[in-house]
């Protein structure tokens, strides 16, 4: 069971569950947001959340060209 959970939050997998977290915790901030008739800051919300989503791809694709570039000698 722990080689499992080992190989489901490490490595480029867990970006996957670190998007959905993301996106789960900036779902309900919104909503909380916009139910409080704080539009602005509800829209702010879900930007940033895109924003850091995008963060989490670029990182893991900079990680997958070092461990390719690794692989092939340079």
């Amino acid at each position: 069971m722990g080689e499992i959970g080992k190989a489901v939050f490490s490595g480029p997998g867990a970006v996957i569950i670190q998007m959905a977290f993301v996106a789960i915790a900036s779902y309900v901030f919104s909503a909380i947001a916009g139910a409080l008739g704080k539009g602005q800051i509800a829209k702010f919300i879900n930007t940033a959340a895109v924003f850091v989503c995008l963060g989490l791809v670029v990182v893991t694709i900079g990680k997958a060209l070092v461990d390719v570039g690794k692989v092939l000698g340079f």
